[in-house]
Order: structure tokens, then C-alpha cells, then sequence
């Protein structure tokens, strides 16, 4: 009878150290999960925070273009115009064919898209000197404020490069004057239109300065139906290939 009592007490003695070392077990295990979820909650906020300064941002660019068009209304009323005054052209040429370009963005960059507010300015200018000192001065403008889409592809695995290809839609105010001889005052021609944009180019990173080197066309055309100068309508056409270059800072 003592060995049996002794043999439950020392098990209850063994039991009583087995609920003990499974409560420390317990603990423990307690502790490192506890740890390993703040460690895990940590790591993800920080990531977050990463993603949310390099793959989600708003910042301003900027950039300017050169391109080449024909606008060939207005480049048959130069023709006629100078014709009726008896101009002749000995040297050069009297058609536009080229434009210039600035313009200013607002981007919101949310991962591999940019969603784009562009306000651009086109200038296309064409001065002609006469043989008794005199000039005649005719230019096509353009303001055209519009929505871009741009989609990114990393070039590396860094991301810092990437190509990028988009498209927009423009709403584009434009203007003809004509400064000619026997044009007092001066003509002007009006009309406004829906345009599209489709873009293309190359985003180069270096810390926080963006260089972006890219090509567009751009398609406008709007009608001056108003008749005053002309019997027939005209046709303002800002439909060309440019080149150009995009500046940017940000993360």
C-alpha cells in the first residue's frame, strides 16, 4: 500500500510537472507567434508605404516637340491668296509644313498606368519676305488641353526604365491668321474639335529626375464654316507625326 501511494503521488508529482512545462510550452509558442505576427504586420505596412510612394504618386512634367503636318486648306489659301496678289515665290516655300510644341502635364501614377491631364500649345508660323523689304506672316495654332492613358513595361528588373505606350482624347481650339498685303485687318479663321493622341516612348530614371524621349500622332481637324473671307468652308488641320521630350521629378 506505501509503494502505491508513493507510485500516485510521484505521478501526480509527474503530471503536476507536465501541465507545467506544456504551460511554459504554451507560453512560449504564445510569444512567438505574437512576435512573428507583428514582425509579418510590420514588413506588409512597410511595404505598402513602399508601394504607395514609388507605384502611387501625382506629379507635374513638362516637355516640348517639334513636328511635321500638311494642312492642306489652309496651304491652298496661301497658294490662291498669293496668287491673286501676284506674289511669286523665287526661293523657299510658301506651305506650312512644320510645328512647334509645349505642353504641361498633371500625372497620377498608379502602378504601371499614368493617367494623364496634358495642356498643349501648337505654333506653326511661316513668314515670307518680299523683294521690296516688305514680309507677309501667316500661323496655325493650336490649344489643346486632353486626357492621356499611358501603360508602362519595365525594361529592367529594376524598373527604373520603362517603355511606355498610351492614347487620349483632346479637345483642341484652333486659329488661322492671315497678315498679307491686302489683308486690313487681318483675317482670322476659327474652329474648334474632338482630337485623338497616340504616344510612345521611353521613360529613363535617374533618382528623381524622369528624361522620357517619345514620338506621337496627333489627329485634328476642325472646319471654319462661317464663310466670312472665303466661299467655301476651310478646313484647320493639326494632323501630324512629333518628336519630342518629357521632364519630370519625382520618386
Amino acid at each position: 500500500m506505501f509503494i502505491l501511494k508513493q507510485f500516485k503521488i510521484m505521478v501526480r508529482v509527474k503530471n503536476g510537472i507536465s501541465r507545467i512545462n506544456c504551460l511554459n510550452i504554451s507560453k512560449k509558442l504564445f510569444v512567438f507567434f505574437l512576435l512573428s505576427t507583428l514582425i509579418i504586420a510590420e514588413t506588409n505596412a512597410q511595404s505598402i508605404n513602399k508601394r504607395t510612394v514609388l507605384d502611387e504618386v501625382v506629379y507635374p512634367s513638362f516637355g516640348f516637340s517639334l513636328g511635321i503636318f500638311n494642312p492642306s486648306d489652309v496651304n491652298t489659301y496661301i497658294t490662291n491668296r498669293m496668287h491673286n496678289d501676284g506674289i511669286v515665290i523665287t526661293s523657299g516655300a510658301s506651305e506650312l509644313f512644320s510645328f512647334y510644341s509645349g505642353h504641361f502635364n498633371v500625372v497620377y501614377k498608379f502602378f504601371r498606368w499614368d493617367f494623364i491631364g496634358q495642356f498643349e500649345y501648337f505654333w506653326s508660323p511661316k513668314v515670307i519676305m518680299l523683294d521690296n523689304g516688305a514680309s507677309l506672316y501667316y500661323h496655325l495654332d493650336c490649344f489643346s488641353p486632353g486626357l492621356m492613358t499611358n501603360y508602362n513595361i519595365k525594361m529592367n528588373k529594376k524598373g527604373r526604365h520603362f517603355l511606355f505606350m498610351g492614347a487620349g482624347l483632346t479637345f483642341s481650339s484652333l486659329k488661322f491668321v492671315d497678315y498679307t498685303i491686302t489683308s486690313t485687318p487681318c483675317r482670322k479663321y476659327y474652329a474648334n474639335t474632338l482630337g485623338l493622341k497616340f504616344q510612345a516612348g521611353f521613360n529613363f530614371k535617374f533618382g528623381t529626375f524622369n528624361f522620357k524621349p517619345n514620338i506621337s500622332y496627333l489627329s485634328v481637324r476642325g472646319v471654319d464654316d462661317k464663310k466670312k473671307y472665303t466661299r467655301s468652308v476651310l478646313e484647320l488641320c493639326f494632323s501630324g507625326l512629333q518628336a519630342g521630350i518629357d521632364f519630370s521629378f519625382h520618386h
